[in-house]
């Protein structure tokens, strides 16, 4: 919801819940990760969403696909 990350249960909880009627800020999340130091993603499931929006915060890094 925030692009941050959380480690208290509860808040976690409250944000899930969140998440499934809301925007979830996938581009601030990313860059909060880039900007920690994290060069390499992995997407899990079906698809590839989160592997385009990471080529166009950040074009070099590589983003690999696991099903899961």
């Amino acid at each position: 919801m925030d692009g941050q990350p959380h480690t208290d249960p509860a808040a976690i909880r409250l944000l899930l819940k969140s998440q499934v009627v809301r925007s979830v800020k996938w581009e601030l999340s990313m860059r909060h990760m880039l900007a920690e130091g994290f060069d390499f993603f992995y997407e899990i499931g079906p698809g590839r969403v989160l592997a385009g929006l990471l080529k166009r915060v950040q074009r070099k890094l590589d983003c690999r696909n696991v099903m899961a």
